[in-house]
């Protein structure tokens, strides 16, 4: 299992998390007709250990989610839950190892076109590949 999937396994059964969007968590761009609150994601960078002896199977990849909703306080607590969900974690998602996942950055965002808000957050997201 690569660590995208193991991710939204995870976040599926996050509690906190599902109570809010369900399911509706989406590799890069929302599809159209798109339910709301929902939650995308994206690998930004990749960052591999390297040893003498050659690749070591770890990896850092950095991850953006992007938490989308109707109103500004909807799409902040969509990134409450994720914050929750992911800041901190160690533990397995799906079947892969997770040493640590730890939050970076966020910023705020609005649509005027589609009236949607949006709040992004990048994660460091240290594994076992």
């Amino acid at each position: 299992m690569i660590i995208e999937e193991g991710l939204v396994a995870y976040l599926t059964s996050y509690a906190g998390l599902s109570s809010l969007i369900g399911t509706r968590i989406y590799p890069l761009r929302l599809p159209e007709n798109v339910t709301y609150p929902a939650l995308t994601y994206q690998r930004i960078s990749s960052q591999r250990v390297q040893s003498q002896s050659g690749p070591s199977g770890l990896a850092f990849p950095r991850f953006q989610f992007d938490c989308y909703a109707k109103t500004y306080l909807a799409a902040k607590n969509v990134a409450a839950q994720l914050r929750a969900a992911l800041d901190g974690f160690k533990g397995t998602m799906g079947d892969v190892p997770v040493g640590s996942s730890l939050s970076q950055s966020d910023r705020d965002f609005y649509d005027p076109n589609t009236r949607i808000w949006r709040v992004s957050i990048d994660f460091i997201i240290g594994h076992e590949e």
